[in-house]
């Protein structure tokens, strides 16, 4: 089953082709049996059952990391959304501002000057 949950999470169609052939050797996969060291048929189907077992909690285990550092590493994503969507938003609504109120009363009466027809040297004579 936790092969069946990566593959179902998997949107590459490559990695899903490795996926589906890691499960159909696993499916594929039959019990060693050793005689030279058990003498018995139940002694070596039991450790590879166990084998498997093993298998089966490593990879959950794997996944369950996996999903948690994603997890946290979405919600690193999201907080700085947010924080950069609150800036924007007191920043459009005047409630912030990356300026003094001088510098924006200099830099209109600036601009006022400039459409009035003034030269660069006399707005700076007026900033002095």
């Amino acid at each position: 089953m936790a092969y069946l949950d990566v593959f179902e999470h998997i949107c590459d169609p490559l990695e899903q082709q490795r996926i589906m052939q890691v499960m159909t050797d696993l499916m594929a996969q039959r019990p060693r049996i050793d005689y030279s060291t058990s003498n018995y048929f139940v002694e070596s189907y039991k450790a590879e059952v166990v084998c498997f077992e093993t298998h089966l909690r490593l990879i959950k285990e794997i996944i369950r990391f996996q999903v948690n550092e994603e997890k946290k590493h979405n919600k690193h994503i999201k907080d700085y959304l947010q924080m950069a969507y609150r800036i924007t938003n007191e920043y459009t609504n005047k409630k912030w501002t990356d300026t003094t109120s001088e510098d924006v009363l200099r830099e209109v009466k600036s601009r006022q000057v400039v459409q009035g027809g003034m030269r660069y040297q006399d707005i700076q004579n007026m900033q002095d």
